[in-house]
């Protein structure tokens, strides 16, 4: 039977199960945890309280799996990580990749050295942990891809064309900025079926996300909060996709970070900003307010189970 690697070792494929496709448990500053530690994060109040939101979400609604989507320049922390999933008793998966924020040492080194790193944790494991990513990450925030960007984006197409792990791409959908990484990695050989456009339903745009899966990716239904007033609208847009017979190719999760940067140690909580991140239930929200409302408008419960199940399976088995 195939495996799937997750942050505290392989598992059966079988055992994937309920997985939401895009969340966090931290996004960060690599930089201010690596140099300041505890006096930046106390680290184990982010594994209790990131631990409590992944397990509440297990204990109601069984979810499974979750894929932690953060990217090196965000803290990912492979230790920090399984310490959560062992607490939690959810498989947590874990990203290799970079946000598009710039980063000095891509300036001047050459795409594809810089990929080796990439494919050489992917298959020989993170630093000394033996730990292993099940997928990649890129990110394009802007209109056009800048070039930082495109280093960014060659080195995750020479990274999956060599792993075969599957690419989750962060897009700004109001600028329909996914369709030219479409356009960028098809130039560049990757099978559209390993690709997931991140947050395709922020403008309820029916119509890019419809170019979008005509490409033959899969679309991330995600940024999913309960207080965002453009919920519904997100619900609808997800119902009509589905009808039109696009399931197969849609995956749902909230993009939510269980432990947000603006709770950092020593900002005064009355400073803190209100963030969607706040909410106790961020994990649940899918569950408790998204499939109830597809299944009232005629969503079939095996609609679900090809999002939750069949589709994470299909995206994260990698042929061998």
């Amino acid at each position: 039977m195939p495996s799937i690697n997750t942050v505290t070792g392989p598992i059966p494929a079988d055992a994937l199960g309920v997985t939401l496709m895009h969340e966090h448990i931290i996004c960060s500053s690599p930089v201010m945890m690596s140099e300041f530690g505890d006096k930046w994060f106390e680290r184990e109040a982010v594994i209790e309280l990131a631990g409590s939101k992944v397990r509440q979400a297990k204990e109601r609604h069984g979810v499974q799996s979750i894929i932690d989507a953060t990217p090196l320049n965000l803290a990912r922390d492979i230790p920090l990580l399984a310490e959560v999933s062992r607490r939690s008793g959810v498989n947590i998966i874990a990203a290799t990749g970079m946000y598009y924020l710039d980063d000095f040492a891509f300036w001047k080194v050459p795409p594809e050295i810089m990929a080796e790193y990439f494919v050489e944790e992917c298959r020989s494991g993170i630093r000394d942990s033996g730990i292993r990513p099940a997928v990649l990450k890129c990110a394009v925030e802007a209109p056009q891809i800048s070039n930082s960007n495109r280093n960014y984006l060659e080195i995750m197409a020479i990274a999956q064309k060599a792993t075969g792990l599957p690419i989750i791409a962060h897009s700004r959908s109001a600028t329909r900025n996914g369709l030219l990484m479409m356009d960028f990695f098809h130039e560049h050989g990757v099978d559209p079926a390993r690709i997931i456009i991140g947050h395709c339903l922020d403008s309820c745009d029916v119509g890019y996300v419809r170019e979008l899966l005509a490409r033959g990716c899969y679309v991330g239904c995600d940024r999913i909060y309960r207080h965002d007033g453009s919920l519904p609208k997100r619900i609808e847009l997800m119902a009509q996709l589905i009808s039109d017979g696009w399931g197969h190719r849609m995956v749902l999760s909230h993009d939510f970070i269980c432990y947000p940067n603006h709770l950092n140690r020593r900002q005064r909580l009355a400073s803190r900003p209100a963030s969607v991140h706040d909410d106790p239930l961020g994990l649940c929200v899918v569950h408790e307010l998204v499939i109830p409302a597809l299944l009232a408008r005629g969503v079939t419960a095996d609609d679900i189970e090809q999002m939750t199940r069949r589709n994470p399976l299909a995206l994260l088995t990698v042929a061998t």
